[in-house]
C-alpha cells in the first residue's frame, strides 16, 4: 500500500511541479512581451495613444497569470496537507527543479529533514 501511494505523489508531485514551472514560463513571455511593447512604441516613434488596447490587454495576461500562479501555490499546499494526512510527511517525493531546494511554502525544517533523508 505505501509503495502505491508513493507512486501516485510522485505522480502528482511531477504534474504540479511541470504546472508550476510552465506558469512561471507564461509569466516570464507575457513580462517580455510587456515590455516589448512599449519599446516598439518608441522605437517607432508613434504616439502612446497608439496600441493602449494592445498594452492592456497584455497587463490582463500578466495579471491572470500571477492569480493562477498564486492559485498554482495554494494547490500545492493543499496537497501538501493531503500527505501530511496520509501519513507520508517524511516520505520525500521530489524537489522540483533539480537540486534547487524549495524555499516557498516549505519550512527549514522540512527542508533539512527531507536533506537528512536523501543522505
Amino acid at each position: 500500500m505505501l509503495n502505491e501511494r508513493k507512486a501516485a505523489a510522485a505522480n502528482v508531485a511531477k504534474n504540479l511541479f511541470r504546472l508550476e514551472r510552465a506558469i512561471d514560463e507564461g509569466i516570464l513571455a507575457a513580462g517580455e512581451m510587456a515590455s516589448a511593447l512599449p519599446q516598439a512604441r518608441i522605437n517607432a516613434g508613434v504616439s502612446a495613444v497608439v496600441g493602449q488596447a494592445a498594452f492592456d490587454q497584455a497587463a490582463g495576461i500578466l495579471g491572470a497569470l500571477v492569480a493562477g500562479r498564486q492559485s498554482a501555490v495554494s494547490l500545492h499546499e493543499s496537497l501538501a496537507a493531503v500527505r501530511d494526512q496520509l501519513g507520508m510527511r517524511n516520505q520525500t517525493v521530489a524537489f522540483g527543479d533539480g537540486d534547487k531546494l524549495p524555499t516557498i511554502g516549505h519550512s527549514a525544517n522540512d527542508v533539512e529533514r527531507s536533506i537528512a533523508q536523501a543522505s
